[in-house]
């Protein structure tokens, strides 16, 4: 007879294949090929992570603040010497 391990879960356990924990059957879920268990589960829909970034990067007036340069790096003579010395 095959020596078992005794435990408490009774259901047949397997290795998350991203983060490899010891989860049981039931709590994994098939992804692309792997088997994945809840926290490496991938629930966007496709496209929708894409959107979510270009939402971000273009939401308000305060975000293309601040990816403008310094008003001294693109005109550098503008302002009158007093204040580059100040500065």
């Amino acid at each position: 007879m095959a020596m078992k391990e005794r435990h408490i879960e009774v259901s047949p356990y397997h290795y998350c294949m991203k983060c490899w924990r010891r989860k049981k059957i039931s709590e994994l879920r098939w992804q692309l090929g792997f088997l994945v268990c809840d926290w490496d589960y991938d629930s966007m829909v496709i496209g929708e992570r894409e959107a979510y970034m270009s939402r971000v990067l273009t939401a308000g007036a305060s975000s293309q603040e601040e990816l403008q340069p310094d008003k001294k790096l693109t005109q550098p003579f503008s302002n009158g010497i007093i204040e580059d010395i100040i500065l």
